[in-house]
């Protein structure tokens, strides 16, 4: 690493070459390729040469996730250990260089959103399996209990967004309450009667083919992935953006770099702070609650809108602090909430 901050690249190329044939004789653990070809990527993007980088950190990935399953299938690992590790060996100079570099190469985003789907895990066997469930089920029982969720969180929406003005706190309270109470019982119903369950394990290994197989033709797969941008000119981290996956039944997959997070998680938490009110037993102001989904609204969507105004289902997978962000509220330019122009299912990781 000396060598590479001091711009002797090919000293640094050599010595990490050298070091990945004594890997290669069986005499270093999984985490030291991995961390070796990491750098030999990052040396490479630094000189230009970009496809090698590309493919040099697919390798490095390889590495990664014989690591990540070694701790993950030995309980002697604690959840606090697994997660330290998780987090110490994110994808971020992998996605940086793909934004920055590889993003008008398909196969390069394809890659790079399969590696996402892998460092998260088997995130398909901990979504809300109702959601898909009612896609694949024959069930009349399943079906039905699905639409009374739907309509039962549209209830909800709207309970908060046109009626909680022209209500007393407290009966709106006791609404609110009563509703989230009736979701919480058909959630916990769905998710006991999915037989879906099956499909997920054989689906563990999850990547854009088999998930676009997963989409029926009017629906989206949207996920954003928090990544720590790294400079590779002037060798360092930057601030972290959300960049954000798109993918569509056809296995065509998009990524877009949303910019800093920073922007965007102060008007969540402006967003937030104002709905919270009701825990303080006063009422949220409608107009500041527009504003700031107006705001998210350009922020999140508007720079996909290419990509799913065909569609009717969105299915997000949010990230960081999106993750406490009700998308059903965002407003359009045309002064719509999403919710009203699409169907929304959330897939959490």
């Amino acid at each position: 690493r000396s060598y590479y901050k001091s711009c002797r690249y090919d000293e640094a190329e050599l010595l990490l070459n050298k070091i990945l044939t004594i890997y290669e004789q069986g005499s270093f653990a999984p985490i030291v390729a991995a961390d070796n070809l990491r750098s030999l990527a990052i040396l490479y993007a630094t000189t230009g040469r970009h496809e090698e980088s590309h493919q040099t950190f697919l390798r490095s990935e390889l590495f990664m996730e014989q690591m990540k399953n070694i701790v993950l299938e030995h309980s002697e690992y604690s959840e606090g250990q697994t997660i330290s590790f998780m987090n110490l060996n994110t994808p971020d100079t992998f996605f940086s260089h793909t934004i920055m570099y590889m993003n008008t190469g398909k196969t390069a985003i394809t890659d790079t959103f399969n590696r996402w789907m892998q460092w998260k895990g088997s995130f398909l066997e901990r979504q809300s399996r109702y959601e898909t469930t009612f896609a694949h089920s024959n069930q009349p029982y399943i079906i039905e209990n699905f639409k009374l969720l739907k309509q039962i969180r549209n209830e909800i929406m709207n309970l908060r967004l046109f009626k909680h003005n022209r209500m007393e706190e407290d009966e709106y309270r006791t609404e609110l309450w009563k509703l989230e109470k009736k979701k919480k019982e058909l959630e916990v119903k769905l998710l006991r009667e999915s037989r879906f369950s099956e499909l997920i394990k054989e689906a563990r290994k999850v990547t854009a083919s088999n998930l676009a197989a997963l989409l029926h033709q009017d629906a989206v797969y949207i996920d954003f992935a928090k990544t720590a941008i790294y400079d590779f000119q002037n060798k360092k981290f930057g601030t972290p953006h959300y960049l954000l996956f798109v993918l569509g039944e056809k296995e065509s997959v998009s990524l877009v770099d949303l910019g800093a997070t920073e922007k965007i998680d102060q008007h969540i938490s402006a967003y937030l702070k104002e709905i919270n009110k009701v825990k303080e037993q006063k009422l949220p102001n409608r107009l500041k609650l527009d504003r700031e989904a107006k705001y998210l609204y350009d922020l999140i969507i508007k720079p996909i809108e290419s990509l799913v105004n065909t569609k009717k289902h969105l299915l997000i997978s949010p990230d960081g602090k999106l993750n406490l962000l009700p998308f059903e509220a965002l407003v359009t330019p045309s002064g719509e909430y999403l919710l009203e122009k699409y169907q929304i299912s959330y897939v959490s990781a």
